[in-house]
């Protein structure tokens, strides 16, 4: 009876063997990886400019370009031959100035026709560049339009002086020449689906009374007067023109 459990545990561990050793010699060697530089397991990569940028040691104290060695993709062992205040940097690196350095940027001109120009078109379909305005004096002849370049404006401003962009808030020239469906300056009448231009109205929760008005800042309202706009549920001349 040992001896049957004896062969029985023996033949047990060689069908093992042969199939630990089958596994063995059949196991698939994973293929080898390599970077943008053709190095296995490298660490280069393309940046969005189409260019391979591989990593390199910059040293951090002397800033010196000499001290920048390419490393390309391999970074091996390179560690243990950084000198005090050198550094790896990777390519995809926030501080690295060469990834994505060499993309042709693409010229773009504003309004005015200035190259990367800050004039923007309004509301109105005015060209807007932008100024000088001087806060202390608040003197109209301190006022010296840029356009739409403002390079090196910064450095010839005097104490007070800033450069108001067109889009500014306090910009009053900003949408100044808007004039509304009625023809009113910056009026708020605005025009129904049946192409009928309307005006906001004065109306009188007492007496029901209604009145056009031109618009809702300078409007003085009488007593017990509130405004409603124009497509108003309440208002029958919406949408009555159409056909």
């Amino acid at each position: 009876m040992k001896t049957k459990t004896k062969t029985k545990l023996v033949v047990s561990i060689c069908a093992l063997t042969l199939i630990f050793s089958a596994c063995k010699k059949d196991a698939v060697t994973p293929e080898a990886v390599l970077d943008c530089m053709e190095v296995e397991n490298g660490v280069a990569v393309v940046d969005s400019c189409g260019d391979c940028q591989g990593a390199y040691i910059y040293n951090m104290v002397t800033h010196d370009p000499s001290e920048i060695v390419i490393l390309g993709g391999d970074t091996t062992g390179a560690s243990a031959t950084l000198t005090p205040g050198q550094v790896i940097i990777l390519p995809e690196d926030p501080g690295n100035p060469y990834w994505n350095a060499g993309c042709t940027q693409a010229i773009v001109y504003d309004c005015m026709g200035v190259q990367n120009g800050v004039a923007v078109v309004d509301s109105c379909g005015d060209c807007q560049g932008a100024y000088i305005y001087n806060m202390v004096t608040h003197d109209p002849s301190e006022i010296v339009i840029l356009g739409g370049d403002t390079t090196g404006a910064s450095a010839t401003l005097t104490p007070g002086q800033v450069i108001i962009l067109p889009e500014d808030p306090g910009n009053p020239y900003w949408n100044a020449s808007c004039t509304d469906c009625s023809g009113f300056l910056n009026g708020t009448a605005i025009i129904d689906d049946c192409e009928d231009c309307h005006k906001w109205l004065a109306y009188n929760f007492v007496t029901h009374a209604t009145r056009e008005v031109n618009d809702t800042i300078t409007e003085v309202l009488g007593a017990n007067e509130m405004f409603a706009s124009p497509n108003n549920p309440m208002n029958p001349l919406w949408n009555a023109g159409c056909k």
